[in-house]
C-alpha cells in the first residue's frame, strides 16, 4: 500500500504523514480481519472508543 501511495501521488510530504497513514491503514486491516466494518470502527475510534482485539491467554 505504501508503494502505491508513492507512485500515485509522488509520496508523502513528511515522515509523520506516512506514519499516520500506516497506523490508520493497519487499524482498518486488523478490524476487517476480525469481521467488523471499518467505517463503524473508525467512527467509534474518532469518538474516543476504539476497538481493540480481545486478549488471549
Amino acid at each position: 500500500m505504501i508503494k502505491t501511495e508513492t507512485k500515485v501521488s509522488g509520496g508523502f510530504r513528511t515522515l509523520k504523514g506516512a506514519q499516520t497513514f500506516l497506523a490508520i491503514r493497519g487499524y482498518i486491516s486488523t478490524v476487517r480481519k476480525n469481521g467488523l466494518r471499518a467505517a463503524h470502527a473508525l467512527h467509534d475510534a474518532l469518538l474516543g472508543n476504539p476497538w481493540t482485539p480481545a486478549l488471549t491467554s
